[in-house]
């Protein structure tokens, strides 16, 4: 008889194969989970990859162009530091179907220096992207030569707001603005009272509503004044430069340390009796690279004078040019390979242009006059890059204002424009798109000139306080500094703000 062995699974065995079956197919799903992620990942990783190159794409775009907008302002600096600043430009360019909005802007950094800012701007298929960069750019050429009037404004300058003005001064001749002090400078020859015999004043405007008189003093025991002054700085300190009214025989240039809050005169310099030998009194001055160039009214010998000033305690005369009359105001620029000296004039050619590059010799090359006949006289000048705003004395058949060309100044200056002012610019100033005019009638005017083919009036002309006449105009940040006289030759500072 065959036996028959009936097998009973073990129950742990069973239990284990069944667990191992669950542990197989979950490595199946788990694996095939993977595959999937990396087909997933690997699409993300190509979709992504494309992206990124779009935007680096995109970023690089607007890199390169913020880099131009920052190159573009250095350029610039080179032709007139005065040229940056003013309004915000804005321009829009495309490239590759896609629009880049780039700003420039600059605020000041210093006295001589701004910071430039370029902005780009553009929109991708998320959300807008921008780049920002940044540069510091400093007026090298010009940091000696103490303009610190430059192109940034703000407020309404369409209603300008007058401080209550100084007094108690002489007939004011000029005044300039050099970092937080405000010097002014007055005539002698008419007293508006005999108890002030000053003609050099100094004052704190770091608060420019409230200038505060640091000092004054009397450039001239004679009791004769000083037409016309400049602040400058050089490595031996800073100095202030003016044209004397004393007589030829005393000296025409005077120099004052002005390193203290108390200046004090340290040379009185008289042209060479063998250059000038008569008449010939201080007129007007300017300073560049350490050489002063002196303006004098009418005399036998040239009325362009150019006076080495390295050692302001030893200034040397080293060249000069016969112009025939009188200097009525000096302006000196480099110009690529040549320094050029502008010379505004009563003779019939109101603007002379001098190449001054050899300062031994002066050479007359350009200038500017009025067409159909003689207008008013040469008074007021302010260059900007490739435009020079010309000022003249009042003249019933001619307009006083001009816009010429300066692209050459080896030419007559072709002329862009001109407006009729109704009496003569003793001073002139452009800020952005804006001529500020003081006028002999005793205003202080604004004018659009942001066209340079149209002039157009901005605000309405502003009658200076007690003022017949308005003499001399400077500005540092937002604020005009305006000097003017009375009937009595009393003389006024008048600052003036939006």
């Amino acid at each position: 008889m065959a036996l028959h062995k009936t097998y009973i699974p073990n129950p742990a065995s069973a239990k284990a194969l069944t667990r191992r079956s669950g542990f197989a197919t979950l490595e199946i799903i788990i694996a095939l989970t993977i595959l999937m992620m990396a087909f997933i990942a690997t699409d993300l990783v190509a979709f992504g990859n494309q992206s990124i190159l779009i935007d680096s794409e995109q970023s690089q775009t607007a890199l390169t162009q913020a880099e131009i907008l920052i190159e573009s302002a250095k350029a610039t600096a080179y032709i007139d530091f005065k040229l940056l600043g003013g309004l915000a430009t804005t321009t829009v360019s495309m490239s590759t179907g896609i629009a880049y909005t780039q700003t420039l802007s600059f605020t000041d950094s210093d006295w001589f220096s701004k910071l430039a800012t370029a902005v780009v701007t553009w929109q991708d298929s998320v959300k807008t992207q921008s780049i920002t960069l940044t540069a510091h750019i400093s007026d090298f050429d010009n940091t000696s030569e103490g303009d610190t009037c430059d192109q940034n404004l703000s407020g309404d300058w369409s209603h300008p707001h007058v401080f209550y003005p100084v007094t108690d001064l002489y007939s004011i001749t000029h005044i300039d603005a050099y970092e937080g002090k405000l010097y002014v400078s007055a005539s002698n020859e008419t007293t508006a009272s005999s108890t002030i015999p000053e003609t050099l004043f100094v004052f704190d405007i770091h608060d420019p509503t409230h200038p505060v008189l640091l000092s004054k003093l009397d450039n001239d025991k004679n009791k004769l004044g000083i037409t016309d002054l400049t602040v400058a700085s050089s490595s031996l300190g800073s100095y202030l430069y003016a044209a004397s009214e004393s007589s030829f025989s005393r000296g025409q240039l005077q120099i004052f340390d002005v390193s203290t809050s108390s200046p004090s005169l340290i040379e009185t310099y008289k042209i060479p009796s063998s250059t000038v030998s008569t008449s010939g009194v201080g007129k007007s001055i300017f300073y560049k690279d350490n050489y002063v160039y002196v303006g004098l009214t009418a005399a036998t010998g040239p009325e362009f004078n150019i006076i080495d000033v390295h050692n302001p305690l030893a200034p040397v005369w080293i060249g000069g040019y016969d112009v025939g009359n009188d200097v009525n105001q000096i302006y000196v620029k480099d110009n690529l390979q040549h320094t050029y000296a502008y010379i505004a004039t009563p003779n019939s050619r109101q603007l002379l242009i001098l190449d001054v590059s050899n300062p031994t010799n002066p050479i007359a090359v350009g200038g500017f006059q009025t067409t159909g006949g003689i207008g008013g006289y040469g008074k007021s000048m302010y260059q900007l890059g490739t435009i020079l705003y010309f000022g003249e004395t009042y003249a019933s058949t001619h307009p006083e204002l001009y816009i010429l060309d300066n692209t050459r100044q080896d030419v007559l200056l072709p002329q862009m424009t001109m407006q009729k002012i109704g009496s003569s610019v003793n001073a002139l100033i452009v800020r952005a798109n804006l001529a500020f005019l003081v006028t002999t009638s005793g205003q202080f005017q604004v004018w659009n000139v942001a066209s340079s083919t149209r002039i157009s009036q901005y605000a309405t002309p502003l009658t200076l306080p007690n003022a017949s006449s308005g003499t001399a105009l400077d500005c540092e940040d937002n604020y005009m500094y305006v000097g003017s006289v009375d009937g009595n030759n009393k003389g006024y500072v008048t600052v003036i703000t939006p």
